[in-house]
């Protein structure tokens, strides 16, 4: 059984990501959690989350850290319209890899702004799969300072749902196997050989 294969971004070219874009039609979620434990929504595929929050007027055009916890399996993350990060198949162990991405000054300003994200999930449970204490927004200087929380309510709408395909233990061990290849691959300079 082969995973399922992303056939590109369209939420963006439809303007998901802007933060003037109008959600208001978009469905209501509690994040973190798998959409597949959600009211028909037993799919594969592309789902786009957004959240509104208010950034105070000391962090404006200060860099922030956006952290938002593992995330299964791929995503592509905006804040205010512009993308600050993306995780992929070349991540190892990417469903698992929480996701940490900088925010730079000139993106942040005072009062409401728009963290969008795109989630693609070939296989099993897709959604955010961390926990609520790993989703949060702070100043990069001052760790130690404010926070905004960003779990909890969440606007999501489907961009290409596919049927679902189950997890299996066949899958899940050629996963392991290729991540394991990966994390074993060495760099070697081109007058040595392999010990």
């Amino acid at each position: 059984m082969s995973d399922q294969t992303d056939t590109g971004n369209r939420g963006v070219k439809k303007g998901w990501a802007d933060p003037e874009f109008d959600d208001g039609d978009w469905r209501t979620c509690t994040l973190p959690g798998f959409w597949e434990q959600w009211e028909d929504m037993r799919i594969d595929g592309a789902v786009w989350f957004r959240k509104t929050v208010s950034i105070p007027d000391a962090w404006a055009g200060q860099d922030l850290n956006l952290s938002l916890g593992p995330i299964d399996d791929f995503d592509v993350t905006c804040f205010n319209g512009v993308e600050v990060g993306r995780t992929g198949e070349e991540t190892p162990s990417f469903w698992t890899h929480p996701r940490k991405y900088s925010v730079p000054a000139e993106l942040v300003r005072a009062g409401d702004a728009v963290i969008a994200v795109r989630v693609f999930d070939r296989f099993g449970e897709g959604g955010f799969a961390g926990a609520r204490s790993q989703m949060r927004l702070l100043q990069q200087k001052n760790d130690t300072a404010q926070e905004i929380e960003l779990h909890g309510a969440w606007t999501y709408k489907v961009e290409q749902a596919l049927e679902s395909r189950p997890w299996s233990r066949d899958r899940a061990a050629a996963i392991c196997r290729r991540n394991r290849a990966v994390r074993d691959i060495r760099i070697l300079p081109p007058d040595s050989t392999m010990p």
